[in-house]
């Protein structure tokens, strides 16, 4: 081997750490590993880094000191990487330094003895007093850790931190023309996702290979300054590393950074400070990297209400939205309120007003349905609200990481008003809607957690608790049924019948409204409400394709109609229509409540006649 070509060359850019820097400086001079260049790039300090530098170089000729107007820690490292001679390269930051003398040793050894291009290990990191804070990372943070030595794919990998653990082969980086970035923040990650991405794989260390020094972070970045440059370049370096993740199929680097972008970073980016300067930038990111989600309220005459309803969304901090607000032939001022709320739309939310005729709940569904260009659409009705500001980002989250097809959720209930009707209704749905323990956080196909539920007495219509993935309901034409109420008791086993992927969990991302005179407490016109159960029991029992299904949800299906038929019953008791009834084989014994006995002759006549529809399936 000839001696005069360092086996690594360990690039340093350096500014204003007097304090710290000759720590590092000697954790370079005292590696085992003889055969070194240090390339230190003085970029612009204005402290006694520079001189430190050059006495270090005086001392030691493998130091080589580059002095440079400041420009960044990006473009002093690619000076260093173009000044650099070694077979491998490695980084280190002035206020870090390695844990052992060994380190550079272990690591060039088991990279050629491996045969790989890229080779390192595991973080430390300490305070400013030197005690160890983090030497085991969980969460979203372990890929600073590696349990055992081993070889490791980088699709298997997906960790986009920690750079300066790994040497790298320079032959290979400059075969790629691997060079950082010229940014000034969020720097790293690109450059180390490109180099693994194009590496394939790297053999990797359990012990520690780096000592970071923590407390240098975000904390004390002036993000306002330069026209908000440090911000602009963080968003600039997050979406490089979205854009290689989404090339490369990298599906967990591609939610591990969709969930950066609104928490982490996002908590600096939606700043109302920092929000101002960046909005854009922003938006432009967040369009272009996260899912779009179509939020449909249908409103009829519901001005006391679709104020809350309208500022529950736009308060999220999820913020690539589309709000399609469908007018179904209101009469009172809710069509100004719609108006008024579509001058609110801006780069994050794009609010847009659908007026039809009245045609009902599910028709103003199914029009903001026909409307939606979202990934994912979840449908809010006009009286409720979102539960708390990360709701939908939490949905996103869940659906995204879990490749749904259909979320399920818990509510929280409350009263609009006093009462003991109201009171008794809030006890009452919120029995209806408890999430059964054993299946929470469960993905099943939708057959599957239909059946498990409705086995279990704790399925679930409400289409207010659903967040589905578009595709899932426009690729089979699930609609809602027109002209009819209690349509969520259709769509909600019809849509998980093609729902490849499902899942209910305990969150309440639902505030859900129980006021007098809607739906589930108005009791004036039990027959329209008889009507629309009559009617959708007829479509479970008619639809071809819920029956084309396997035999447990067959038999489920079976248990739920049987349940619908039962509301059909205690509605008969409310209402005086004898002609509905006698067009429904309901005798007017059993509306006129001539006993029991009689009654529960006719149900079970009723119940012979619908079976008798679905026999042939």
């Amino acid at each position: 081997m000839n001696n005069s070509i360092p086996l690594v060359s360990v690039i340093v850019p350096t500014y204003n750490v007097d304090r710290y820097i000759k720590k590092c400086l000697n954790s370079l001079m005292s590696q085992t590993l003889k055969e070194l260049e240090f390339l230190c790039v003085d970029d612009g300090s204005t402290d006694a880094s520079g001189r430190i530098l050059d006495d270090y170089a005086a001392k030691d000729s493998r130091f080589k000191v580059v002095h440079q107007e400041n420009q960044g820690a990006a473009a002093a490292r690619n000076v260093g990487l173009n000044m650099a001679t070694g077979e491998w390269v490695a980084f280190m930051d002035p206020d870090d330094f390695y844990p052992t003398d060994d380190t550079l040793q272990v690591m060039y050894e088991n990279a050629i003895r491996h045969d790989v291009k890229i080779c390192g290990g595991s973080m430390t990191i300490i305070n400013r007093r030197g005690r160890v804070v983090k030497r085991k990372h969980i969460g979203d943070y372990e890929g600073y850790n590696f349990a055992k030595d081993g070889m490791m794919s980088f699709k298997d990998y997906q960790f986009d931190y920690g750079y300066t653990r790994f040497i790298y082969n320079r032959n290979f980086i400059e075969e790629h023309h691997l060079r950082f970035p010229l940014v000034r923040q969020f720097e790293d990650p690109p450059f180390f996702v490109r180099a693994l991405s194009l590496a394939g794989s790297f053999y990797k260390l359990h012990r520690p290979t780096y000592t970071y020094l923590g407390g240098n972070g975000w904390e004390k970045t002036d993000w306002l300054a330069n026209n908000y440059q440090k911000a602009r370049d963080m968003l600039s370096g997050m979406a490089q590393v979205c854009e290689i993740a989404e090339t490369n199929n990298l599906e967990k680097l591609r939610l591990r950074r969709l969930r950066f972008l609104y928490y982490g970073a996002g908590e600096i980016f939606q700043r109302e400070e920092v929000l101002a300067g960046i909005k854009g930038d922003y938006a432009r990111v967040l369009k272009q990297h996260t899912p779009l989600v179509s939020v449909v309220v249908p409103v009829y005459n519901d001005e006391k209400y679709i104020g809350e309803c309208l500022d529950s969304i736009l308060t999220q901090s999820y913020r690539n939205i589309e709000i399609i607000c469908v007018n179904d032939g209101s009469t009172d001022n809710s069509p100004s309120i719609l108006k008024q709320y579509a001058q609110k739309s801006d780069d994050f939310f794009s609010i847009k007003i659908v007026d039809r005729e009245n045609g009902g709940l599910s028709a103003a569904r199914n029009s903001g349905m026909n409307c939606a260009t979202g990934k994912y659409i979840y449908f809010l009705d006009s009286d409720d609200m979102l539960n708390y500001d990360n709701a939908i980002l939490e949905m996103v989250l869940l659906a995204e990481e879990n490749r749904l097809d259909q979320l399920i959720f818990a509510c929280r209930l409350f009263s609009d008003g006093k009462g003991g009707e109201l009171a008794r209704r809030v006890k009452a749905e919120e029995e209806y809607h408890r999430v059964y323990p054993p299946l929470k956080d469960t993905v099943l196909s939708g057959t599957e957690l239909f059946t498990e539920l409705e086995r279990n007495g704790r399925f679930f219509a409400t289409q207010q608790t659903r967040f589905y993935l578009l595709s899932s309901l426009t690729n089979y034409n699930l609609s809602y049924p027109e002209g009819l109420l209690h349509e969520d008791n259709y769509m909600a086993p019809l849509s998980l019948r093609f729902a490849e992927r499902a899942m209910i969990v305990g969150q309440p991302f639902l505030a859900r409204r129980i006021r007098a005179g809607s739906i589930v407490t108005k009791t004036g016109d039990m027959s329209k409400r008889f009507k629309g159960v009559w009617g959708i029991v007829q479509m479970l029992c008619q639809d071809k394709r819920l029956w084309d299904a396997p035999e447990d949800f067959k038999d489920m299906l079976r248990k739920y109609i049987h349940e619908r038929i039962e509301d059909m019953y205690w509605l008969a008791q409310d209402t005086h229509d004898e002609t509905l009834f006698a067009q429904k084989m309901f005798a007017l014994s059993c509306i006129r409540n001539d006993g029991q006995a009689e009654a529960l002759k006719t149900k079970r006549g009723l119940l012979r006649k619908l079976f008798s529809s679905w026999r042939k399936h």
